[in-house]
């Protein structure tokens, strides 16, 4: 493989982040799009290689990039969606005392915005967006380590002791979104303060 074709391949990462991250702002999930895109790429590219040890060498570098690409598109989400929360519920506050206008809002937002950009802005999810920059209020307090269908389940958890812990847990143990559903609806948390309320007797 010559020097320029590695060069040109690095590039097309470049230019495939930059389409990524706007594309993910028509709803589609984003761990997801980057394993499967990014990974066609690599595999297309690395089985023109025939030098075993240059191919090694090379997948290293293209693990880091895939894994950079990963991380980079899941912050740039996260905080436009933090910032889009802020900026509803600054809008919200002007109007705190018209307890209508924030229903007629959201649904006037999800009508318009879902036409262009599809399910990323169902009422829900608006909900989730106002809600994530209330609780969080900088991006600074998260963790790229968890998507954002992550962060919609913590959400929906109102204690924050144990939103705190389901998120920490979520982050040491590497917990799926799926894995983090069951572990809520297992009642973890409660099961584990017992535990520890009836070994302290």
């Amino acid at each position: 493989m010559k020097y320029l074709e590695y060069m040109l391949f690095l590039c097309s990462i470049n230019n495939l982040l930059a389409f990524l991250i706007f594309d993910y702002t028509q709803g589609f999930e984003p761990q997801n799009t980057i394993k499967e895109i990014i990974g066609i790429v690599f595999h297309t590219w690395i089985d023109k290689l025939s030098n075993n040890e240059l191919v090694g060498k090379i997948e290293e570098l293209l693990i880091k990039v895939r894994e950079h690409v990963s991380t980079t598109v899941n912050t740039t989400l996260l905080y436009t969606y933090m910032e889009i929360g802020r900026v509803i519920a600054e809008d919200l506050m002007l109007h705190i005392e018209d307890r209508q206008y924030e229903v007629n809002l959201i649904r006037e937002l999800s009508k318009k915005l879902t036409n262009k950009y599809d399910r990323v802005f169902s009422k829900s999810n608006i909900y989730n967006m106002i809600s994530f920059y209330t609780n969080y209020n900088s991006v600074q307090s998260l963790t790229s380590q968890l998507i954002w269908t992550h962060y919609c389940e913590l959400l929906s958890i109102n204690d924050k002791d144990r939103r705190t812990f389901y998120e920490k847990e979520c982050v040491n143990a590497k917990w799926s979104v799926r894995e983090l559903k069951r572990q809520i609806a297992s009642s973890l948390y409660e099961r584990l303060l017992l535990s520890n309320g009836e070994s302290n007797k």
